[in-house]
């Protein structure tokens, strides 16, 4: 799981997050969600990935390294 919580917003805003790989292709999408919470990642192989999220007109990007145990 990939717990987040952005900066700037409250736990009750809504945000858009979408995942893709290095090379840019789209590997899950996760609809609206919360603006604090968990993500369930445990259908992903390990490797780097972007995690993006939009609210509105801001749209934030993160690095992760998934390495499942």
């Amino acid at each position: 799981q990939l717990n987040y919580r952005l900066n700037g917003l409250s736990a009750t805003d809504e945000v858009h997050i979408r995942i893709t790989d290095l090379q840019g292709r789209l590997v899950k999408v996760l609809g609206t969600l919360p603006a604090m919470g968990q993500l369930a990642l445990s259908d992903l192989t390990d490797g780097l990935y972007l995690v993006h999220f939009q609210t509105g007109q801001n749209n934030f990007t993160s690095r992760i390294l998934l390495q499942q145990y």
